[in-house]
């Protein structure tokens, strides 16, 4: 018998800067990290005693029929313990798979946000016009996500048309969209 227990959880900084963290119930995962990546949110793994401790103490996150989810803004001193205790996951790996069970390093600090992308680590980082992706409707929550195509990059910003689409191009940050293909 595996006595092992490892819990799920969003975490990280909103766009205000502002710590949110709750656990991810295991039959709510894959709605749970499409509803943190559109908050800009990690997908975090406790295994440890400290971490597990710590995540008893946060509230679940509530998935809406929308798709829309709700993580709740914590306390630093737990926002800081939790990064300290939580391995990060690769929030694209389908739950269960190995992808899913990688260790990454902690939640970015909003100065690390705004260092330019790592190539080696970072595939976002690779991306390069003509490639394909999939991006956001102007509501991923309500109308979802469709294939585009890269017509030109700028910092973090990438210009987009919708494929088969007489929609005029559109900006997205080079984070929000999901890769299709990726480089190796």
């Amino acid at each position: 018998m595996n006595t092992k227990q490892t819990v799920y959880l969003a975490f990280g900084l909103d766009r205000d800067g502002k710590p949110r963290a709750a656990t991810i119930p295991p039959d709510d995962l894959s709605v749970a990290i499409k509803a943190a990546a559109t908050m800009g949110l990690k997908i975090g793994r406790a295994e440890t005693p400290d971490a597990l401790k710590l995540t008893k103490t946060l509230p679940e996150v509530r998935i809406f029929a929308t798709g829309k989810g709700l993580v709740p803004l914590v306390k630093k001193a737990v926002f800081d313990a939790l990064t300290k205790t939580v391995v990060i996951v690769e929030a694209s790996a389908k739950p269960g798979s190995s992808e899913m069970a990688a260790p990454s390093k902690g939640v970015e600090s909003p100065a690390q946000k705004a260092a330019p992308p790592n190539t080696e680590t970072d595939l976002w980082a690779k991306l390069a016009v003509g490639d394909d992706v999939i991006a956001p409707d102007k509501n991923p929550n309500e109308n979802g996500w469709w294939a585009a195509t890269i017509l030109s990059i700028s910092k973090d910003q990438l210009k987009l048309r919708f494929v088969d689409s007489k929609l005029p191009p559109f900006t997205a940050r080079r984070h929000s969209v999901a890769i299709l293909r990726p480089k190796q």
